[in-house]
């Protein structure tokens, strides 16, 4: 468990296989870009939309990480894939307007950058979190605490 605690580490007990999962899922996309070249392009996307929505629901069933905001990250990590691939989908045909492409751009573009914006945030509370209970005067030092204390006992007075 020492030497390969990064890959189960996040991971409830049962579902301590789940990296193996999220690994194979990349491979199978790599594969089909590899293997399925002489496919047209519109039925590899779709393949990956299957494997998308197949894992979309297995995250959704199995909740394998350990904290409800790591299992909603990836829920909502998939759910942009989703997003992405679909509305990529009509960039393969020519029967769609440019200003239909331009609007599923900005589609793709806004679940992206929806979903940055997330993790950002979740990511920041995690770091403040950790600096808090394992750095101390970092955190202090960074957050400004002493000079709001300092403030708010001066305003008081």
């Amino acid at each position: 468990r020492i030497r390969f605690g990064y890959l189960i580490n996040g991971f409830q007990n049962k579902t301590y296989y789940w990296e193996l999962i999220i690994l194979y899922r990349k491979i199978l996309f790599a594969s089909v870009s590899v293997f399925l070249f002489t496919l047209e392009r519109v039925v590899q996307a779709l393949i990956i939309f299957a494997i998308i929505l197949l894992s979309l629901y297995v995250q959704d069933k199995k909740k394998p990480f350990v904290s409800k905001s790591l299992n909603e990250m990836e829920y909502r990590s998939l759910i942009v894939a989703l997003i992405t691939i679909y509305s990529g989908l009509y960039y393969l045909t020519d029967t769609i307007a440019y200003s239909t492409k331009m609007i599923l751009f900005a589609i793709i573009i806004l679940a992206n950058l929806f979903f940055l914006v997330y993790w950002s945030m979740k990511m920041r509370k995690v770091l403040l979190e950790w600096m808090r209970t394992s750095q101390p005067s970092l955190f202090k030092r960074l957050c400004f605490c002493n000079s709001i204390k300092n403030r708010k006992s001066s305003f008081y007075r």
